[in-house]
């Protein structure tokens, strides 16, 4: 995906960190793995990656605390804006180099983003604007000619 870094977990030493890609590495034990590691979660930005790794690698029993003093202390962020128009910066922010949209990663940027709508329908608004194509099952395709 074009902006999205995934948060993995190192089967070895189970702690996680960020990839850009499928990791294969740790880069905190250095172990190496045929499969990609497990991914766990995924951020759009840099910012939203350190605070995914940071209360991954956090005791279970602390996570609630430690998210809800990062989320204190932490600027607010700025929203893509809620509705169509927003939808539309967020589905060109999820495609990959393609400009290929994966159901699942827009569930999960719009759930980021706290938009409480189903990708469907935000998929249904932008195919009925001529912004993107259905190519099937649950991959679309920007149609800006990317």
């Amino acid at each position: 995906m074009a902006n999205l870094w995934l948060v993995c977990r190192c089967p070895s030493c189970a702690r996680h960190h960020g990839s850009k890609g499928p990791a294969h590495r740790c880069p905190l034990c250095g172990h190496r793995s045929v499969p990609p590691f497990p991914v766990q979660d995924e951020a759009t930005n840099a910012t939203e990656l350190q605070r995914l790794v940071t209360i991954a690698n956090t005791p279970e029993e602390l996570r609630k605390d430690l998210a809800e003093r990062i989320d204190a202390v932490s600027p607010p962020r700025v929203r893509e804006g809620r509705g169509p128009s927003g939808w539309l910066r967020l589905l060109e922010q999820v495609a990959d180099d393609d400009g290929r949209l994966d159901i699942e990663h827009l569930a999960n940027a719009l759930r980021r983003a706290g938009e409480d709508v189903n990708p469907h329908e935000v998929l249904e608004h932008a195919s009925s604007a001529g912004v993107v194509l259905h190519e099937g099952g649950g991959t679309w395709r920007l149609v800006d000619g990317r």
